[in-house]
C-alpha cells in the first residue's frame, strides 16, 4: 500500500551517496595510478597497473563484485550489506565494488594520454630549454592529458550508479 516513488526515494539517497563517493575515490586513485604508470613506463608499476586494468576488464563485474564481497566479509570481517546502523563500516565493500572498474578506466586513459603528450615536440623543446621535469609534467603534460579524460566523468557517474544495482542486489 506504499507508492513506489516513496520506496525509491528512501533508497535513492543512499545509492547516490555511495555512488558519488565511489566516483570521487576512483577518480583520485585512477588518475594517480595512471600518472605513476606513465612516469614509470615499462617498469614494475606500469606492469602491475596494466595487469590490474586487464583483470578488471576481462572478468565480468558480477564475478569481481562477488569476489570482493566474499573476501571482505570472510577475511576482513566487514559487513557485505549496507546498514543504516553502521553506515561508515558497512559502506566500505559496496564502495570498493563500485570503484573497481572506474579506477582501471581512469588509469588506462590517463596513462595513454600522458604517454602521448610526453612524446610531443613541445615537450621535447621544453626539455631542451632546461625546464624541470616536474614543471613539465604539471603544467603541460597533466593539464593536456586531463582535457580528453574529463568527457568520461559524466559517463562514469552514470555507470557507477547503474553498477550500484548489482552491488545492492
Amino acid at each position: 500500500g506504499v507508492p513506489v516513488m516513496k520506496i525509491m526515494a528512501s533508497k535513492f539517497t543512499v545509492s547516490m551517496r555511495l555512488g558519488l563517493t565511489a566516483v570521487c575515490i576512483s577518480l583520485f586513485l585512477g588518475v594517480m595510478l595512471g600518472i605513476l604508470q606513465a612516469r614509470h613506463k615499462d617498469g614494475l608499476i606500469d606492469g602491475v597497473g596494466t595487469v590490474y586494468t586487464v583483470f578488471v576488464n576481462a572478468v565480468p563485474a558480477l564475478v569481481s563484485y562477488s569476489l570482493i564481497l566474499f573476501f571482505g566479509s570472510r577475511v576482513l570481517g566487514l559487513p557485505s550489506m549496507y546498514s543504516t546502523r553502521d553506515p561508515g563500516r558497512s559502506s566500505i565493500l559496496p564502495i570498493a565494488c563500485l570503484c573497481l572498474a572506474s579506477i582501471a578506466h581512469y588509469a588506462l586513459w590517463i596513462r595513454r594520454y600522458m604517454v602521448d603528450e610526453l612524446n610531443k615536440d613541445y615537450i621535447k623543446l621544453a626539455r631542451a630549454k632546461g625546464v624541470p621535469g616536474g614543471q613539465i609534467s604539471r603544467r603541460h603534460v597533466f593539464r593536456n592529458a586531463m582535457i580528453p579524460l574529463v568527457q568520461y566523468i559524466p559517463g562514469s557517474i552514470l555507470s557507477t550508479l547503474m553498477g550500484s544495482l548489482y552491488v545492492e542486489s
